[in-house]
């Protein structure tokens, strides 16, 4: 501890930039620029869920780039590979904190791995995560296979300050988050695929986001035959086959 009680790791003046950083787009960033400067960490992760619950992203920023759409493909398409995610469901009445390193190694889905670990260049992450009634928090730290291992104990430091803020923020956020996710999609896909038709991109954004052909078919008011058939040309134009190759060309 420090002469005057505080964290030997963090002052008081960063919990007050994760405080003034809550239900704004500067959360990520706020956890990160303390997470880089205490454990060098290159990109940060923060999200929701529950037992049967989607996961809700709560924030994301990284050094590299690419960190949203990483943190997209995440919670659309990967989050039931990941270790962490058994753990924390297995431990549903557990108090505290819980804490998992993840070595890229460990992660047995090759997309997943691929997509998350490998293409960025993070050797590990290190997972922190409590249960607050029916749903969890997660907060993660990425570190490249250059940066050596991180410090624990900084990084343990900075979760048990910033879980109470991310709870906070979610709830401030949570009226605005599932909307604008489909917005996001289109404009990713509108911005790094632009040969693509308007109905071919509605169809691609929602089946990014997770829905079935009959469901997208219902929400568009065309056959699910007729889904099928943009989603195919769409994949033809740029010589893909799955929802995972059009996420992992997104991520770049």
């Amino acid at each position: 501890m420090t002469a005057n009680g505080g964290s030997p790791y963090l002052s008081s003046g960063d919990l007050e930039s994760l405080i003034d950083a809550a239900g704004t787009p500067r959360m990520g960033a706020s956890v990160l620029d303390i997470a880089a400067r205490k454990a060098g960490i290159d990109e940060v992760f923060a999200y929701c869920g529950g037992a049967t619950a989607h996961p809700m992203l709560l924030a994301s920023s990284g050094t590299g780039g690419a960190s949203s759409a990483r943190a997209l493909a995440y919670t659309n398409q990967f989050h039931s590979f990941d270790p962490v995610v058994k753990m924390v469901t297995a431990h549903a009445d557990r108090e505290g904190t819980l804490v998992r390193r993840v070595a890229a190694s460990e992660i047995r889905e090759a997309d997943y791995r691929q997509q998350c670990f490998e293409k960025p260049l993070f050797s590990e992450k290190w997972s922190f995560a409590r249960w607050r009634g029916d749903r969890f928090y997660v907060l993660s730290f990425y570190r490249r296979s250059d940066r050596g291992q991180a410090d624990g104990e900084a990084l343990a430091t900075l979760a048990d300050m910033a879980l109470p803020v991310l709870r906070k923020h979610g709830e401030l956020i949570a009226p605005e988050v599932e909307a604008p996710l489909l917005d996001r999609l289109l404009e990713g896909l509108k911005t790094h695929y632009p040969a693509l038709t308007e109905r071919e991109r509605a169809v691609c954004a929602r089946t990014l986001a997770g829905m079935t052909a009959e469901a997208i078919a219902l929400d568009l008011g065309v056959k699910p035959s007729t889904v099928l058939t943009y989603r195919r040309r769409a994949y033809e134009r740029f010589g893909i086959s799955s929802a995972n190759q059009l996420m992992a060309r997104l991520i770049g």
